[in-house]
């Protein structure tokens, strides 16, 4: 018999999750709902999903689905929970999410199903683009990503099993973490680091009304510090919101680190300045930074000429070879950079595939970010 999975949100996240699932489940069929209908529109002509289904008449198909997957923003998620408790659902029903958060949905999921036939898994994929909505879904955003499953007390390990299953042509790395510790851990990997470049760019701003060079001559390390500072302001006020307590305790966390390097400066210590900056250094170069990283992008700087026609040489040669950029930019200050064009790729392997090429056909220099 066929499987029904019905995907509530229709973005960068559910048109790729949809693709993903039709990949490795073609007998599958995929149901969306969304508020923007040109969106379903436009999925249901490029075959993303199967069918559409208005919010209205979902009282009357909720109890036609074997799965059901929240791809929303984390409050959008929780309300919509709470509309699905009042309709009938098949039994067996497995529930899941794409939430950047865990804890309050989790609880609420099971408060309202706890005494229904209905399981719950909580999910995060950790990829993201720069691109958004439904034209924007690709079958290989989430490759080799990673994909937290939290699982709750209306689940078991079955179920877990069961949305690995579903969830296979991701081709994510699937890692399963308790609510709490996984909010604990993206609020310091995540979202602190967002709350941070907002403050940099806040700061920036106030510091350029007294010294106007600092407008212009922003680049090199802010630039790449701030970067995420342009994130969709909706979104990360959802996730922060439903993060409260552990960016809290984030922020205190790093005031003591300010004060500490505050006290080291006033010392004039140079010996623990230096100590400051190298274990940084030690310690970032140790890290996976790249291993399931939120987005997943991998940049390399080509110390280029300013000449007509290098970037349609280069360019060139990553086509020929089918290496797919995401992004392109041209750097025009260089401050604290080795190379005047920036190339991102999806995967490690296009990086070094790219890099390998770039030097071998032109001998211009190139460094990973």
């Amino acid at each position: 018999m066929t499987k029904k999975v019905l995907l509530v949100g229709l973005g960068l996240i559910g048109g790729s999750l949809a693709l993903a699932i039709k990949e490795e489940h073609p007998e599958y069929e995929i149901s969306a709902i969304d508020r923007n209908e040109k969106s379903l529109e436009t999925a249901l002509e490029l075959g993303i999903i199967d069918k559409t289904l208005l919010n209205d008449n979902l009282i009357n198909h909720a109890s036609d689905f074997d799965y059901i997957i929240l791809a929303l923003p984390v409050q959008y998620s929780i309300d919509f929970l709470e509309e699905l408790s009042r309709y009938d659902l098949k039994e067996g029903l497995l529930l899941t999410d794409a939430s950047s958060t865990k804890v309050e949905i989790v609880e609420r999921a099971e408060e309202l199903f706890k005494d229904k036939n209905v399981r719950f898994v909580g999910g995060h994929p950790m990829a993201g683009s720069h691109k958004s909505g439904v034209l924007a879904a690709n079958i290989n955003l989430f490759e080799n990503a990673y994909y937290v499953l939290a699982p709750s007390s209306i689940s078991s390990p079955e179920d877990l099993l069961e949305a690995k299953e579903l969830l296979k042509g991701t081709r994510a790395q699937f890692i399963e973490l308790d609510a709490n510790e996984h909010d604990k851990v993206t609020s310091q990997l995540s979202h602190f680091p967002h709350i941070l470049a907002a403050l940099l760019v806040e700061q920036a701003s106030d510091y350029a009304k007294i010294h106007p060079a600092t407008g212009f001559l922003a680049a090199g390390g802010f630039r790449d510090m701030t970067r995420i500072a342009s994130s969709d302001a909706n979104m990360w006020t959802d996730i922060i919101m439903t993060n409260q307590k552990q960016l809290v305790d984030r922020l205190d966390d790093f005031t003591d680190y300010i004060q500490g390097i505050k006290q080291e400066i006033i010392d004039g210590d140079s010996q623990k300045i230096f100590s400051f900056f190298d274990d940084a250094r030690e310690k970032r170069d140790s890290m996976q930074i790249h291993n399931g990283a939120i987005p997943s992008f991998y940049d390399l700087y080509v110390n280029v000429p300013d000449k007509v026609g290098v970037i349609h040489e280069i360019l060139g040669y990553l086509t020929e070879a089918g290496i797919s950029i995401i992004n392109i930019r041209i750097i025009e200050n260089r401050e604290e950079i080795m190379g005047g064009l920036k190339l991102s790729f999806r995967s490690g392997k296009d990086q070094h595939d790219a890099q390998e090429i770039i030097e071998k056909k032109t001998g211009y220099k190139v460094y990973e970010a």
